[in-house]
């Protein structure tokens, strides 16, 4: 009795296909990899037949969402692409990527200009959206191409940027999405940054820049709780949010800010933390870098003036021995205000008590504002002062040698200086008299 002929490998289906296409001398469509291009033979492979690369670039964000919603699912679920849950839950995603990019309109209008691109068992490298599109166009095949039976993890990586870089219909990738793409090609497939970089369109050091926000992302995600979970990160419009990450990173990685005790930075990073979870805009965010990095005795006066007075009781001094013993170890912010100026330690207990509340944002917020719009009231009542100054400097740089030229205009231009002065003195003496 002849047993039972076994199915073929999705391999040796697709093997099967493109020879077929080469015996006829088919069509060709040219995709870049090792660093050309090569002609690959076009396909028509069935609409169920490929399945979704779930390492791709542009859903990260959108994979750990719909874990957070499904909270039943395993940490791991979407570690085995070949799980038909699995490939169900990305064409859920991949169908709401589609609606944001109106992508199906354009395959309606257009049809299938390019090939989806696939690993040789039939993982979808480029085309992903368009795949779910056409499923849910109720399309019976679609076209594609192969990649060399030989092509290596990196190689695929590579090919995958290259594509979508040039895509004409190309989603935007998330700034976290992007920074996690970068991050797997350099750390998982040993990509070269400068490789990564050139592919991306990117310089070197916006590169370090990706992977410095990434890292603050993921101390911000700790620090919420919700580890992994980066569609927590607040989606400001315009890029804001992603500024001000970009401005954590670079404050931090400046030569003050390393000269700093591991608790300042991590008091200056935690307040930061509290405005992003607020949704703060960047400008926020750099006001909250500048003050409580470098004023952060202002800060604290400006809270206390926010809360009501305590007083001293048998029980605020009980309360108050309890938390000399706290393990600074597990509260390291608790351990800056303990080795603060005595004459101040009041206000950094309360700066570091709003910093350590997760719902005290707002306060800390205020606190900030007003600082910086005394300094900005500061600094613009000094400004006349300042620019009187730099003119004196200016004029006792000028030397006035015997055969100097341009006399006349040189005692018209003093004439109308000494005007000034008269209109600017008459103006102080007006100012005093009124106070």
């Amino acid at each position: 009795m002849n047993k039972p002929k076994q199915p073929a490998s999705r391999i040796a289906i697709l093997k099967e296909r493109i020879e077929e296409v080469e015996r006829k001398n088919g069509a060709t469509f040219d995709v870049p990899f090792r660093g050309r291009l090569v002609s690959l033979r076009r396909i028509q492979v069935e609409i169920d037949f490929p399945l979704y690369r779930i390492q791709s670039g542009r859903t990260h964000r959108a994979q750990a969402a719909y874990s957070d919603r499904h909270s039943s699912l395993p940490k791991d679920f979407f570690s085995d692409p070949e799980d038909p849950n699995v490939q169900r839950a990305q064409h859920e995603i991949l169908v709401g990527m589609i609606d944001e990019r109106d992508l199906a309109n354009d395959l309606r209008d257009r049809g299938q200009l390019a090939p989806i691109v696939l690993t040789k068992d039939g993982f979808v490298v480029d085309g992903n959206r368009r795949l779910a599109a056409l499923r849910g166009r109720k399309e019976e095949y679609v076209d594609a191409v192969v990649l060399p039976s030989d092509a290596q993890s990196n190689e695929i990586y590579e090919t995958e940027i290259e594509l979508q870089m040039q895509r004409e219909t190309k989603a935007p990738y998330n700034w976290i999405d992007q920074a996690l793409h970068i991050e797997y090609g350099i750390v998982e497939l040993h990509e070269k940054a400068e490789q990564v970089a050139r592919r991306m369109r990117l310089g070197k050091d916006e590169i370090t820049n990706e992977l410095g926000k990434l890292s603050f992302v993921r101390q911000y995600l700790t620090w919420l709780g919700e580890d992994g979970k980066y569609h927590k990160v607040p989606a400001a419009g315009g890029g804001h949010m992603e500024q001000a990450f970009q401005d954590i990173a670079q404050r931090f990685s400046t030569p003050a800010f390393k000269r700093k005790t591991e608790n300042e930075r991590r008091l200056v990073r935690d307040a930061c933390f509290l405005a992003i979870k607020q949704e703060a805009g960047y400008q926020q965010i750099r006001s909250m870098l500048k003050h409580i990095g470098q004023n952060p005795t202002k800060v604290s006066e400006k809270l206390r003036s926010r809360k009501p007075a305590k007083k001293a009781s048998h029980e605020t001094h009980r309360i108050t021995a309890k938390v000399d013993h706290i393990d600074t170890k597990k509260d390291p912010l608790r351990a800056l205000a303990r080795t603060a100026n005595p004459t101040t330690n009041d206000g950094f207990e309360d700066l570091v008590e709003a910093v350590n509340d997760k719902d005290s944002g707002s306060i800390l917020l205020e606190a900030v504002d007003e600082v910086e719009a005394e300094e900005k009231e500061a600094k613009r009542q000094q400004l006349p002062l300042q620019r009187i100054e730099r003119a004196i400097a200016d004029l006792k740089q000028v030397t006035l040698a015997d055969d100097v030229e341009d006399l006349d205009a040189i005692a018209k231009a003093l004439g109308r200086l000494s005007d000034e002065l008269d209109r600017l003195s008459r103006r102080v003496e007006k100012l005093r008299s009124h106070k």
